[in-house]
């Protein structure tokens, strides 16, 4: 493939990016540090606008990227999706190759992004050779993690770009912010915060979630839309998370909750050992019509039994058609209030990666009335409700009709005979 020369023209700025990111985009020089970090509340534009950044300078220059996550397996629908996207919208695609093994995306110049998880160490050392790294989702990064790419990603002119959402008591919290929770003064280090209103090109309709939020949650508004890292009350479940989805589950099932836009579809893996529930992110992602839902499900057992939302009960027989083993409402338990009973008996473990169900437990909370009291009778938030609301639907249809009369107690009875045989790290 021949290298090419690129001569890129933008006659109206204004109409292609945010304002509060160009000079993040063109390079301004406080934006040239070797630490860059990118934080705020969701739906800013963060990510769509460094996307931007590093197409442009892929193309004025040759320069090799990595695209870092946690999780390698997490990456294809994350930045590199991004990218895949920009780069269309652009018209650019005859320039990019786009390849999955290994996954990665080459340019005509020369210029390329390779991919990494930090799940796979060997891989490490191949990063000692990249000029930018775009560190998405960086709270999922531990600090020995971080340590290790500051060691390896270092010189004059290279850099590191980190991409998240704050969370309460992360080491992103103590490595870049004071204890007020201000940003460190830092002299390697550009930083930059944004909220939803830093982002004009955002529907209206997300707009209107947040207003609405705003008025009936102070508290989570700070959280999800400004971006403040608020430990919030009145959590409707407790969760930990664990490295890998253990290979001894008496059984698996899978949870689908639809959604288009401004709410994601949603599908996870679910096992459980005695009280314990894993969990694991297969789909996670927005405006899926049911072929595109379908098609994204490929890898997914169609032996296993599945649960949805039976509101929707003609997207369940289109995936029933399609050969999985997905419920009907006859065998789907659809009471709310039942539903979360029977999942908050059991401890919850989320595999790392599965990121945006973990934030979806973060966030997901007893609706308050304006002074921040709990409303009678304990209604559950909408905000953040799409994983838990697909873990409820198997669980509580599959696993709770199991002792839909019986007491915790005669539950935990009922499961001594299958926990005798299996050894749990962390108990119940």
């Amino acid at each position: 493939m021949s290298k090419r020369k690129f001569k890129i023209n933008i006659p109206n700025p204004a109409e292609v990016f945010n304002e509060t990111f160009m000079p993040w985009i063109y390079n301004a020089e406080e934006t040239a540090m070797p630490v860059c970090v990118l934080e705020g509340g969701r739906n800013s534009g963060k990510s769509r606008a460094t996307a931007q950044k590093v197409i442009l300078r892929a193309l004025k220059k040759k320069t090799r990227f990595a695209i870092i996550r946690k999780v390698a397996d997490t990456i294809r629908d994350s930045f590199y999706k991004e990218i895949e996207d920009q780069a269309k919208e652009w018209g650019l695609t005859d320039h990019f190759n786009f390849l999955s093994s290994p996954l990665s995306i080459r340019i005509d110049n020369g210029s390329e992004f390779i991919t990494r998880g930090l799940d796979k160490a060997e891989k490490i050392k191949s990063l000692a050779n990249v000029d930018i790294a775009i560190i998405e989702e960086a709270t999922e990064l531990t600090k020995s993690d971080w340590d290790t790419l500051e060691f390896t990603i270092r010189g004059q002119h290279r850099q590191r770009i980190l991409l998240f959402n704050r969370t309460a008591g992360n080491w992103t919290e103590k490595e870049f912010f004071n204890a007020d929770g201000t940003p460190k003064k830092k002299p390697n280090v550009y930083h930059l915060h944004t909220t939803f209103l830093d982002n004009k090109f955002l529907a209206s309709q997300d707009i209107e979630r947040f207003e609405q939020l705003k008025r009936d949650d102070p508290e989570a508004y700070r959280k999800i839309a400004e971006g403040i890292p608020v430990k919030l009350k009145g959590l409707i479940y407790q969760f930990e998370s664990i490295d890998s989805f253990p290979d001894n589950c008496a059984e698996i099932i899978h949870g689908v909750d639809f959604g288009y836009s401004p709410d994601p579809s949603v599908v996870l893996k679910i096992g459980r050992i005695g009280m314990n529930l894993y969990l694991e992110q297969m789909i996670y992602d927005y405006k899926l019509t049911n072929t595109d839902l379908i098609k994204k499900m490929s890898g997914i057992s169609k032996t296993d039994d599945m649960y949805g939302d039976i509101a929707e009960p003609d997207r369940i027989e289109e995936i029933y058609r399609a050969g999985f083993n997905i419920h009907d409402k006859e065998t789907t338990v659809k009471d709310v209030d039942w539903g979360i009973d029977v999942c908050r008996r059991y401890k919850i473990h989320i595999v790392t990666g599965s990121t945006q169900t973990e934030k979806d437990f973060n966030n997901y909370k007893w609706k308050t009335d304006k002074n921040g009291e709990p409303i009678a009778p304990p209604t559950p938030a909408h905000e953040g409700s799409h994983a838990p609301d697909a873990m409820r639907y198997p669980v509580a249809s599959h696993f709770g009709k199991e002792y839909l009369n019986l007491t915790l107690k005669e539950i935990k009875e009922s499961y001594m005979e299958e926990m005798e045989s299996i050894t749990v790290s962390d108990g119940w």
